[in-house]
């Protein structure tokens, strides 16, 4: 409504001023060399705004056709990613259905139209893992690694590869880096202390156990079991290097965690028949089966 005032009132202003001009007498003269040209006050003022009209017109024209090229990019660009965006949601939905052909050809698809973003770099992933081609799936992993937002899904595609090709401490590289990034994910936690214990690494194996319980990101359950393998991993060492005391010490303190864990059982009861306490040793081997 106060546009439509704004505009009747400019109207009428316009309106006015024109009858205005038409009524004065008077005469505009433009001399050059050789000629003269008279025209009236009316007309001359209409002329000039005639002249100031088309040299709007022609600059608008002339800016228009000067960011017409970077306007078709712009269309050109979103209509590929566009494009790009739905040949990466048939190929995840064909990775997810098992067809190879059609994952692999809306991946290429997707990589040529958009370049290599983290969507795309994992359905690429995912596709040649689906193939079978390991190489390219490591080198979309790594690719991945670049960015943020993907860091930690390529550090787990790297992770897995590395187990399969038992890297150990390519593995183990890589799931640190996994747990400094997501302390938080209960398969880095376990990985990581899975390769910990492998590598009789008890010092790292107990930190990588305590960060988990910092955090309460396993169950208190799982976490308590996982103390228990660890203090039963450090009883084996100690009873293959011949050290029974120290042997005994640590059996003892992880069936005090898990009464059930065989392996503590087995060596707490060898060293306590060994040291003349059959009764005992019989005890708590009944008591790990009982549990």
């Amino acid at each position: 409504m106060v546009r439509a005032l704004w505009l009747l009132a400019v109207a009428s202003a316009v309106t006015l001023a024109a009858l205005w001009i038409a009524g004065q007498e008077g005469e505009i003269t433009v001399a050059i060399p050789g000629q003269e040209f008279r025209v009236s006050l009316a007309a001359g003022l209409f002329l000039l705004i005639l002249f100031i009209a088309a040299c709007i017109f022609t600059y608008r024209f002339l800016s228009f056709l000067g960011v017409l090229p970077q306007q078709l990019s712009r269309w050109n660009d979103a209509r590929r990613r566009r494009n790009g965006y739905l040949a990466l949601t048939r190929g995840l939905v064909a990775t997810a259905a098992g067809d190879n052909d059609e994952a692999r050809s809306n991946t290429k698809k997707a990589l040529a139209l958009m370049g290599e973003p983290p969507l795309a770099l994992l359905l690429a992933a995912q596709s040649a893992q689906l193939e079978g081609n390991d190489k390219d799936a490591e080198r979309y992993f790594t690719a991945m690694l670049q960015s943020p937002e993907m860091e930690f899904l390529g550090l787990r595609g790297l992770y897995m590869a590395a187990q399969r090709k038992g890297d150990q401490e390519r593995a183990l590289e890589l799931a640190a880096r996994a747990f400094a990034l997501r302390p938080k994910a209960p398969w880095v936690v376990n990985a990581l202390f899975d390769l910990q214990i492998q590598r009789q690494d008890w010092p790292q194996a107990a930190l990588t156990l305590e960060q988990a319980g910092r955090t309460k990101n396993l169950d208190p359950n799982i976490l308590r079991r996982r103390r228990a393998v660890l203090l039963a991993a450090q009883a084996m060492q100690a009873e293959e290097a011949g050290d029974g005391a120290k042997a005994l010490g640590f059996a003892k303190d992880a069936l005090a965690i898990a009464p059930g864990l065989t392996a503590a059982a087995l060596i707490a009861a060898k060293r306590m028949a060994l040291g003349g306490r059959l009764w005992r040793a019989s005890a708590v081997l009944e008591q790990a089966w009982a549990k």
